[in-house]
């Protein structure tokens, strides 16, 4: 995708690779993570491990969601993609600000 940095704003335009899993800290909080593979426009995917907050959560708990599914979001970076000393890599980070899925951009409720 590109070379992000802590604090950049970013867009995805992607694929689920991991459906929603829901996260409650505590009674009040509800928090979803998601990886998402990101495509730009020269054909290279980026993972990115995405975390909904706030309204986003909820509007993702309300939602359909497949492995495979059609998204677009535009978040925070919160951690950048990296490689560790052994070679593995780790997923970007982001915070979800804005999400829609294909289908709701076209019927306009993104």
């Amino acid at each position: 995708m590109m070379q992000a940095h802590v604090g950049d704003m970013v867009w995805c335009d992607g694929k689920i690779v991991t459906v929603p899993t829901k996260y409650t800290p505590d009674d009040s909080t509800v928090v979803y993570y998601l990886t998402l593979a990101c495509h730009d426009e020269r054909g290279n995917t980026t993972y990115v491990d995405a975390k909904a907050v706030k309204k986003t959560a909820q509007w993702v708990s309300f939602q359909e969601w497949v492995k495979g599914q059609d998204v677009i979001i535009k978040g925070v970076v919160t951690g950048p993609e990296t490689v560790g000393l052994d070679g593995r890599s780790e997923n970007m980070k982001i915070r979800i600000l804005n999400m829609a899925t294909h289908t709701s951009r076209q019927a306009g409720q993104a």
